[in-house]
């Protein structure tokens, strides 16, 4: 079942994507009437202010896709990089790869690389940095040839490994991220079109990834994505070859924020315990637990920014008499709430433990609970699956009726069209299931015991309950095992570093998240010295030695919200 209500929002900008007059002026006519002449004097520089202190480290920046916001936020990053001495190498796509994350089924058929090309032939040049293109390092003769080891790769039974490495995840991942879900059934011939076209761009990146290794020899890739195989080749390629990587990223916790190499919160509590180590209370002090329950009450109450842009809950439309009749309490009931994530996004496939993935382990919970009566499942797919500029083809409900097309009564959904505000449903749940969605840690902060199916940021911190096995899960579920309750201090402790400390504030972008570039929010090159913008200079040292500098060591600002 299609997903067919999707929100006004996000219709429009799905069409007007696909209109190439609309394309046009977006990325052709628009920045040279709103900023191109702007950029021009932000990245002047009455004089040659910054300190070459960088030892001439040599940072790979592997930006296929220079169409997206964020770009703007690397460039300047690279920009400053350089000026303090390292040798940075922008690497493009250059209409070189047959598969891409632009290039999805919602691409527009006339002309779909418009935006990246517009953008690397009249805004990468002001930057003055070093650009390339995968066709500078690799011949279309031997982008060709590499079609038959594609051809051999897709027909093995073997696991997909290209010189040496494994494709098999990012190739996977760029498939289902391709029909945003709904994909086709294998043995089809748009099956075998769409998986040959993403396994020939993977190894095409290695391939290149290989050559700029052999001509170049990188110390650090830097950028924003180390997933799908329009940038994992690289980082899994160098990786291999004992090389340092650095992502950035931004945050809907805080539209002014970026998160330097978030992965590390996933899989271990170093960041975590770096930061602690340098504290001298083990605790939140007074203006750090209002700050966090300031940002906890925005969240709870559905008033943050990223639920209100993108119009995920309104009371309006669902009363808590409603919430009353249809979570009754009964003695000998369970009420339990599943949060399933958009299980097509972004770099989710790095965080399955015990499930294969996010669609898996929801059909595995519904079977399970299906036989168990006492407990009412009640499944919330993510808003986003209708409200979100990508939204879904193919959610998760379509899932679970195709595979059980006759739900017995304890299994139900909160649709997103219900536009119920995941909170207000505390008062009547007994635990809840996550995959990695940081609700997990937002409930345990209300007492609500939660079980995580997959790799989440607190899961390593012994807060959640987190199986390690398919039976431990059931056990856990289906009440054979008592829940662990976490200390309320530590939990604290960690809700205010993952949600608040972790999240940097920017002060040279006007926003970061969702943002409409029209420029810099500086006059020219001389308000980023060292001394003039601590924070560039934070992250300028975090991205080439983040092994001696902490992401939550940023510089405290007297107009900023954050808290030293």
């Amino acid at each position: 079942m299609m997903i067919s209500k999707l929100s006004t929002k996000a219709y429009l900008l799905q069409i007007m994507q696909k209109n190439i007059i609309y394309r046009y002026y977006r990325h052709v006519v628009r920045p040279k009437i709103k900023f191109i002449k702007k950029l021009k004097t932000q990245l002047s520089s009455s004089s040659n202010t910054f300190n070459s202190i960088i030892d001439q480290k040599k940072i790979l920046v592997p930006l296929i896709e220079t169409s997206h916001p964020i770009f703007y936020l690397v460039l300047i990053i690279l920009k400053i990089l350089s000026l303090r001495g390292a040798d940075v190498l922008i690497l493009t796509c250059g209409s070189s790869l047959p598969g891409c994350e632009i290039k999805s089924i919602r691409a527009p058929l006339i002309n779909p690389c418009l935006a990246c090309k517009a953008n690397k032939k009249r805004v990468l040049p002001l930057f003055g940095l070093k650009v390339q293109s995968i066709s500078d390092y690799i011949e279309p003769e031997s982008i060709k040839l590499l079609q038959h080891n594609a051809l051999e790769l897709f027909k093995s039974s073997k696991e997909m490994i290209f010189r040496g490495i494994s494709i098999e995840r990012m190739v996977n991942d760029s498939f289902v991220r391709h029909f945003y879900g709904a994909t086709p059934d294998e043995g089809t011939e748009l099956f075998r079109t769409i998986q040959l076209r993403y396994i020939h761009s993977a190894i095409i990146g290695i391939d290149v990834a290989a050559r700029i290794g052999e001509t170049w020899d990188p110390d650090i890739i830097f950028g924003t994505m180390n997933v799908y195989v329009d940038y994992a080749p690289y980082y899994d390629y160098f990786l291999s070859k004992g090389k340092e990587t650095s992502l950035i990223s931004m945050t809907p916790f805080d539209f002014n924020s970026v998160i330097l190499n978030s992965p590390d919160l996933y899989t271990a509590p170093l960041r975590f315990n770096t930061w602690i180590n340098k504290r001298k209370n083990k605790s939140l002090n007074h203006n750090e637990s209002n700050e966090l329950q300031i940002f906890l009450n925005n969240r709870f109450k559905g008033t943050t920014k990223i639920f209100k842009e993108m119009q995920y809950f309104s009371s309006d439309l669902f009363s808590y008499k409603s919430l009353e009749k249809t979570y009754h309490r009964d003695t000998d009931q369970q009420n339990v709430i599943l949060f399933p994530n958009i299980y097509w996004d972004i770099g989710l496939s790095e965080c399955n433990t015990i499930f294969k993935d996010v669609v898996s382990w929801v059909l595995d919970t519904v079977k399970i609970i299906s036989l168990h009566p006492n407990i009412n499942l009640f499944i919330k797919p993510h808003p986003a699956e209708v409200y979100d500029s990508s939204p879904s083809e193919k959610g998760i409900e379509s899932f679970v009726r195709e595979t059980f097309p006759n739900l017995p009564d304890n299994i139900n959904f909160i649709q997103p069209q219900m536009k119920v505000n995941s909170y207000d449903l505390i008062p009547y749940i007994d635990y809840a299931i996550t995959y990695n969605g940081t609700i997990g840690l937002e409930l345990m902060l209300k007492d609500v015991p939660v079980i995580t199916a997959g790799r989440a940021p607190y899961s390593h911190m012994q807060l959640s309950n987190d199986p390690s096995s398919k039976a431990e899960y059931e056990e856990l579920i289906i009440g054979k095992t008592n829940f662990h309750r976490p200390e309320k201090s530590q939990l604290e402790l960690y809700a205010y570093f993952y949600f608040i400390k972790s999240c940097i504030p920017i002060d040279f972008m006007h926003q970061v998240y969702s943002m409409d570039f029209d420029g810099y929010a500086f006059k020219s090159l001389d308000d980023l010295t060292d001394q003039q913008n601590g924070t560039l200079l934070h992250l300028s040292n975090c991205i080439v030695d983040k092994r001696s500098y902490s992401p939550e060591d940023y510089p405290i600002y007297n107009h900023g919200t954050k808290t030293p």
